[in-house]
């Protein structure tokens, strides 16, 4: 039996699900702190290089399970915070 979890895709009727899933998969991924508080800012360039990598992945993690009727909603978000914050308000 395989243990990957594969999120439903994000159609605007299964919000519920979706979001379940993907904090779930995001927590797997050690990914889930990008998208529940702002991130502080790093004291240096390595700290930030890396932190703003782990919130690119968020937001690509995200879209990717989000249909493209929805996606428009977040396009020019780069905050994974934010993200998320928008998509639990449209639903």
């Amino acid at each position: 039996m395989s243990s990957k979890l594969e999120p439903v895709i994000l159609n605007g009727h299964n919000y519920g699900v979706w979001a379940q899933d993907m904090e779930t998969l995001l927590k797997s991924k050690g990914l889930w702190q990008f998208t529940k508080t702002a991130v502080p800012d790093p004291k240096d360039d390595q700290q930030k290089f890396v932190i703003d990598g782990k919130k690119d992945e968020v937001v690509g993690v995200i879209t990717t399970y989000i249909s493209r009727e929805i996606r428009f909603h977040t396009s020019g978000i780069d905050c994974p915070n934010n993200v998320w914050k928008k998509l639990k308000t449209l639903f």
